[in-house]
């Protein structure tokens, strides 16, 4: 079993938290939990890594949400990155006191970049694993976030690449 593989198992196992109640948000889908923090269920922020841009997510439900990029590379103003992820979100972590809480998240999702500067304008289209953690504060409308993202390309040229992101994201 590889140890991408055997933490995810890990991570299924783990039971999510019971003192965690829904919240219905904006877009008619449930927000996290209220005690995790304010707003609605949809979000938007800046992030650096690999998509450097605008980022959001769009909560589900409790413990799923759909996010997504747009950027390009640090930097290189003739390249243009877009991913997209379903997450599932974990609890595992219990933080002493109400401060903050610290859902983990893993899921799957698509990745896709364009750069103009190449001789022939590459393009690249391929799968990608989200692993990450995000930190939510009940008194805020905001989450911070770190994940990271392999990614397997599987148009135009084959290859892969480690991704990964830093950010914040407001919620509406």
């Amino acid at each position: 079993m590889s140890p991408s593989t055997l933490l995810f198992a890990l991570l299924v196992s783990v039971p999510p938290s019971r003192a965690q109640v829904p919240l219905s948000g904006g877009f008619g889908v449930a927000a996290p939990a209220p005690r995790e923090r304010l707003g609605g269920a949809f979000g938007a922020g800046a992030a650096l890594g690999t998509p450097t841009g605008l980022s959001g997510k769009l909560w589900l439900g409790d413990t799923n949400a759909v996010q997504f990029a747009v950027g390009g590379r640090w930097g290189e103003f003739q390249d243009l990155s877009a991913t997209v992820d379903f997450v599932l979100h974990f609890r595992p972590i219990n933080v002493e006191g109400d401060d903050f809480s610290l859902p983990i998240y893993a899921g799957g999702g698509l990745k896709t970049d364009a750069n103009f500067a190449d001789v022939g304008n590459s393009f690249l289209l391929g799968p990608r694993v989200v692993l990450g953690a995000t930190v939510l504060v009940p008194t805020l409308p905001v989450d911070l976030y770190l994940e990271v993202a392999p990614t397997l390309y599987v148009a135009t040229l084959w290859g892969w690449s480690m991704d990964g992101q830093v950010g914040a994201r407001y919620y509406f």
